[in-house]
């Protein structure tokens, strides 16, 4: 085994990210970077990158799988000193152990193991520091200095942000430069505006929290610098929190998804538990000023297929469990210091350059879209709630090749004047406006969807089909590959996040046929994220309802009825067992409207009334939605 070349380059890797340390405004310098870092992650080059297990398992064997899990961590290394600018050399301090004990021949499987157990330690207290400090509003000097105060006419400040940085970001910067100041100014207000909406809609108390995170993703900063000097101005206390780049490699990140199986332990939780609460401790004056986050996420790049590689670590069950431990217990310390009832979010997508040759143009209908009236889209949905208060159960039967026929009980309605099961969403917390959603009766739900090509976290299924007995996932599987085990494990650990009997958390219907025409005309639907998707379909939540660790806040619609259905036979166990309550998985599935043969709600009288047939909405007094449908 000759790891000469293995180590040249981790070392390479290494002095790069010190050499950015030491000289974070010489654009030379870090244009160099920017080209050199990144590029063994690159799909042009991952072939025989030491990044790829595939390759590495090829050429060193089953040590391979773990040598590559340890060089891809050089990765987040270049992000985590940020906090930590000592990991650097806890970084290189471990792999010269590494190295030593390979010119030493020592080097063997089991001891390499056990030092990157060992190392996982510092790798996993140092993750978490970043992620509290990136996500509840620490002020970035650097990022912000860059964002409020270089010239952003020109593409060369990207480099500053520490970034991978493309040729479609900087075409991105120069087409969001053509639109107007005037144009961004009023779609900042309207932003701000239904995140200040979303506190009075949900009733939640902000209190005295004056703190807002910006989340972003690279090429709208411009947009970014009008969001920020918006919320100043009307006295509030904005925070660059994250820009988030274009994915680098998606064939990489799936690759290292469950690299953490390699050391996930009882241990590891202590571990995870102790620093956790000492991060939320140091960071108590932040986060008693936090109010929540705007944050824009991108869609439109091609999502290119998968290839699956046997050669990946799996959880085992305990694993799993420990990982929703470590999830329920951080949200659970969160709590603490940032409330539920005192904190809110808003959340938006918008395109990259990738999604279209005419992106300006297409940009420019997500402005309009994401600026929508609320006032006639709600009126439309209070009339569909009133019909689907009604039921029974919903039954959803697809058409045109989609083999959905799934009946999904409803929660049960006993003062219908007063309260009500859907809540009527406009445009505040999710952006943009369109959806009527409920939590339903997971007893007596069961029946199949099926999605004949859905993307969910950037990952596809081709033909997914879920399974629900009582409400849980009975069984599953998709086409995306010709082994049905392989089908099986690509749904398990990635859709399912190894919980193989996730709950339906959520039943909705998105009303946002605007969106949908947009889309449609432009073929946009492989490019969406979930955040478009459901607002223009039928659409399904695994997981956590829609109300997770809300459920005891009062909520009402617009005509002063009550939203009773917030907690499902699953959830309610939060009252003498919160271990038991939650998955933290929340993800919509929609079906695309055409695909639906008929949607139609069943009462209790074993009467029928159809709501969506044929891919239209057949409802009176709906007429409007469907002026923008038009099925091939």
């Amino acid at each position: 085994m000759n790891l000469n070349q293995y180590f040249k380059s981790i070392n390479t890797q290494v002095l790069l990210i010190e050499n950015r340390m030491k000289s974070l405004h010489d654009l030379e310098l870090l244009k160099h970077f920017n080209e050199n870092f990144y590029s063994v992650f690159l799909e042009e080059n991952y072939s025989d990158s030491f990044a790829n297990p595939h390759y590495c398992y090829k050429t060193f064997g089953e040590i391979g799988i773990l040598l590559s899990t340890i060089y891809s961590l050089i990765l987040p290394c270049n992000n985590l000193v940020e906090v930590d600018h000592s990991f650097i050399e806890k970084y290189k301090i471990f792999i010269g152990e590494i190295e030593s004990k390979y010119r030493s021949n020592s080097l063997n499987y089991d001891d390499l193991l056990r030092s990157f157990e060992s190392f996982s330690h510092s790798y996993q207290r140092v993750t978490l520091k970043h992620f509290i400090y990136m996500n509840y509003g620490m002020k970035r000097e650097l990022i912000e200095s860059v964002i409020l105060n270089d010239d952003l006419s020109s593409t060369d400040y990207l480099y500053k942000l520490n970034l991978h940085v493309t040729d479609d970001d900087k075409k991105m910067v120069e087409a969001i430069n053509q639109i107007s100041d005037i144009k961004l100014k009023e779609f900042a207000e309207y932003y701000f505006e239904a995140y200040m909406r979303s506190f009075t809609r949900n009733n939640l108390k902000r209190g005295s929290r004056t703190g807002m995170a910006i989340h972003t993703f690279l090429g709208l900063e411009r947009f970014t610098r009008i969001l920020y000097n918006t919320i100043l101005d009307r006295g509030y206390r904005p925070y660059i929190a994250y820009i988030h780049p274009g994915p680098i490699n998606n064939q990489f990140e799936f690759d290292h998804n469950t690299d953490d199986a390699f050391y996930l332990s009882d241990d590891h939780l202590d571990e995870y538990l102790l620093d956790m609460a000492e991060f939320f401790e140091a960071y108590k004056a932040e986060l008693l000023k936090y109010s929540g986050n705007f944050k824009i996420v991108r869609f439109g790049e091609t999502i290119k297929p998968l290839s699956f590689i046997d050669v990946k670590p799996k959880y085992s069950d305990g694993q799993a469990k420990i990982k929703q431990t470590m999830n329920s217990s951080f949200f659970r310390l969160r709590e603490k210091y940032i409330p539920e009832e005192s904190r809110n979010y808003s959340l938006m997508g918008l395109p990259c350059i990738e999604i279209h040759k005419d992106f300006l143009e297409v940009f420019e209908h997500f402005i309009d879209i994401n600026k929508m009236s609320n006032e006639e889209n709600e009126r439309l949905q209070s009339i569909l709630i009133n019909e689907l208060d009604k039921a029974e159960f919903i039954h959803v039967v697809g058409g045109r090749g989609n083999r959905t026929n799934i009946k999904v009980n409803m929660q049960n309605l006993n003062n219908p004047n007063q309260e009500t099961l859907f809540f009527n969403c406009g445009s505040d917390a999710n952006i943009p406006l369109g959806e009527v959603f409920t939590s339903p009766k997971l007893n007596g739900t069961s029946g199949i969807i099926h999605f004949p090509s859905i993307y969910v976290d950037g990952m596809h299924y081709k033909h997914l089909e879920l399974e629900f007995d009582d409400g849980v996932v009975s069984d599953y599987n998709c086409n995306n590959f010709e082994d049905t085990e392989k089908n099986r494990l690509y749904v398990k650990e990635n859709l399912l996040e190894s919980i193989e009997n996730l709950p339906m958390g959520e039943f909705a219907i998105g009303t946002n046929t605007y969106a949908y025409s947009v889309i449609k005309h432009y073929d946009l639907f492989d490019k969406l994220n979930p955040l478009l998707m459901e607002k223009i379909g039928p659409h399904f939540a695994i997981g956590d309802t829609g109300y997770s660790e809300m459920e005891d806040i009062k909520v009402y619609n617009q005509n002063g009825k009550e939203i009773i259905a917030k907690d499902n036979e699953i959830s309610i166990k939060r009252t003498h067992d919160i271990n038991k309550a939650y998955t933290y998985i929340h993800k919509d599935l929609t079906l695309r409207i055409e695909e639906i043969k008929e949607l139609s709600v069943v009462t209790v009288a074993h009467d029928k009334i159809v709501i969506i047939k044929d891919g239209g909405y057949k409802l009176s007094g709906l007429e409007p939605f469907n002026k923008d449908l038009t099925l091939d």
